[in-house]
């Protein structure tokens, strides 16, 4: 782990298919991203998957799980926290730059080498680009906590396919489709149908880092044809699913 004079820091952690970094925290922010591979990380009660060069921004002591999706060559920069502007208060995602990238890989290069006047400005512009980088769509899956609704979630992450609509739905979970509806909103801020296409997103970003074909993630989505699968997660996403794999 590297740390010039800024106090800024950089880290890549390899990681296999399936480990997890358990439920932790750090007194420095973190801007994690994957540059290879795919990371989910936990967070209160919302899961985000995130493809290759997607950061994920926690505040200092912000709490979080990590998951690999495939083999993962994961990056962190480490902000003190007096370090963080104002507007990286609350965690987000953004686009990492080809420069993110290269800077923290030569920092890397450089950890062990007598502190330099290059290497001070290198740490600079990170420190500059991380807090400049523009916002990513947000593919947070929230997760509701009321009882029936949770159940009603988790049986769709189990059967992503499934397009039962909420009266049925609500016969199995006790609750009606208004009901349903209202509870959508107040737990997680989206509407059942927006819900639903989030989580598919999610899912398939797990499938496309395992190297399945997209007409096979259509299908196992519910999709009849790649093409209506293609529309909507571009829709939901902001970017195709050959632009999420690396």
């Amino acid at each position: 782990m590297l740390q010039p004079d800024n106090a800024l820091r950089v880290r890549m952690d390899h990681y296999a298919d399936g480990h997890i970094e358990s439920w932790h925290s750090h007194r420095q922010g973190q801007w994690l991203y994957a540059q290879s591979g795919m990371v989910r990380v936990y967070i209160d009660n919302a899961i985000w998957t995130l493809p290759p060069l997607r950061a994920l921004w926690l505040p200092p002591t912000k709490g979080h799980e990590v998951r690999a999706i495939g083999t993962v060559n994961m990056a962190s920069v480490y902000l003190e926290p007096e370090q963080v502007p104002s507007h990286l208060a609350r965690h987000g995602v953004f686009n990492v730059s080809a420069m993110v990238d290269v800077l923290l890989n030569n920092l890397l290069i450089e950890q062990n080498e007598p502190a330099s006047v290059r290497r001070q400005m290198m740490a600079d512009l990170l420190l500059h680009e991380v807090c400049a980088a523009p916002h990513a769509p947000d593919l947070a899956l929230p997760m509701p906590q009321e009882r029936r609704l949770r159940r009603l979630c988790e049986a769709l992450m189990l059967d992503p396919a499934n397009s039962d609509g909420l009266e049925l739905w609500g016969d199995r979970v006790g609750a009606s489709a208004r009901t349903i509806v209202r509870l959508f909103r107040d737990e997680t801020g989206l509407s059942f149908g927006q819900w639903r296409d989030q989580m598919r997103v999610s899912d398939a970003l797990i499938r496309l880092a395992r190297k399945e074909p997209v007409h096979s993630i259509a299908r196992q989505l519910g999709y009849h044809s790649s093409s209506a699968f293609i529309a909507m997660f571009r829709k939901v996403s902001g970017f195709s699913p050959s632009q999420a794999i690396r």
